[in-house]
């Protein structure tokens, strides 16, 4: 659904991508010396079931002969601050068009925030109606792309690691994604074992990831999440995913870390301030995650992308890949409206 504005006409489309490459020639010479290498939601709110998965850091893992090459960085330069929007907006127009929104109000209704917005700061509105757009995608049948063959690979992935062949006959992503270092794949977090070890459901979206990167080697690893073990403050859910992957054929160069986020919302948050700041060739998210959780942290990322969006660095979700649950956990309309709105809590 498309929401024109009344009295206002459309600014020109934020969504201008401007990305400025540089040549990157690195010369590397080959060394005779010594080798110097060196809640209710599962968001993160306390749960129930505390029972510890299994110790995955136990199994035997496979290491590959030829590991993956570690893609070459691409030289990008870093882009300017991103955009904010104007207070009144940010404080009181955004979250009133949230609720509105969520609510279910009429398009009248919705159309004459918006206007309001423009008066204030026609790029914002312009922004906030590509939000909506893009909201009305993640709730329609289909959106999330399931992947419903965990069970048959679990025990391969785990023993094999990236070398696996489990994955040779499976296809998870569309297949006109970039296949360069401007693909990012985004795992989100889940709540930690009491000692620090990822719970089964973390390893599914793990596994699953897996999967892509055999198809997307030059490809770029976002994992996010804090510190959420009860026993082990020091734990974070996305350095135990860092581990985790590292153990199973993954190199770390291809790792970003964000370890901040307690709530899907901030995992957007600080992420893109990773992004823009120390990487900004990557301009493509692919979000991994459990099947009731990709709408949620779809809608979130894609929104942080364009609301901060500055001209200079434009990225967005173009795909995502959803592992199966049981099914105890589901985010709605209310559920996000609440999250979207702690996009703007500072």
């Amino acid at each position: 659904m498309n929401y024109p504005r009344n009295n206002k006409k459309n600014t020109t489309c934020i969504r201008q991508k401007t990305v400025f490459l540089s040549l990157l020639g690195t010369l590397i010479l080959a060394s005779c010396g010594t080798d110097n290498s060196t809640i209710s939601s599962p968001d993160t709110a306390p749960i129930t079931d505390l029972t510890p998965a299994p110790k995955i850091t136990e199994a035997g893992i496979t290491p590959s002969p030829e590991p993956t090459a570690t893609p070459v960085p691409t030289a990008v330069p870093t882009p300017e601050a991103p955009r904010e929007m104007p207070v009144q907006i940010k404080e009181e127009l955004a979250p009133e068009l949230i609720s509105a929104y969520a609510s279910g109000a009429d398009k009248d209704t919705i159309v004459q925030i918006m206007d309001e917005m423009a008066a204030i700061d026609p790029a914002s509105a312009d922004a906030w109606e590509h939000v909506l757009d893009y909201w009305d995608q993640v709730n329609k049948d289909r959106f999330t792309n399931i992947y419903d063959g965990l069970a048959e690979i679990r025990d391969d992935v785990i023993e094999t690691g990236i070398t696996t062949t489990a994955f040779d006959d499976v296809h998870l992503l569309p297949d006109d994604l970039p296949t360069d270092d401007s693909l990012c794949f985004v795992v989100l977090g889940f709540q930690l074992n009491t000692d620090g070890t990822p719970r089964k459901e973390l390893i599914d979206r793990l596994i699953t990831v897996t999967g892509c990167l055999q198809e997307y080697p030059e490809a770029y690893i976002l994992l996010t999440g804090g510190p959420t073990a009860y026993g082990d403050p020091s734990a974070t859910e996305a350095g135990a995913m860092a581990d985790w992957l590292m153990e199973h054929g993954i190199e770390k160069e291809r790792l970003i870390i964000e370890d901040r986020s307690l709530i899907t919302y901030d995992n957007a948050v600080f992420s893109y301030d990773i992004l823009r700041e120390q990487y900004p060739q990557v301009q493509n998210l692919v979000i991994v995650s459990s099947d009731y959780h990709i709408p949620l942290g779809c809608i979130l990322f894609e929104a942080e992308c364009l609301l901060r969006n500055n001209g200079g660095y434009d990225p967005h979700v173009i795909a995502n890949v959803g592992c199966v649950t049981d099914g105890r956990y589901y985010f709605g309309l209310q559920d996000q409206a609440k999250q979207m709105k702690g996009l703007f809590r500072n």
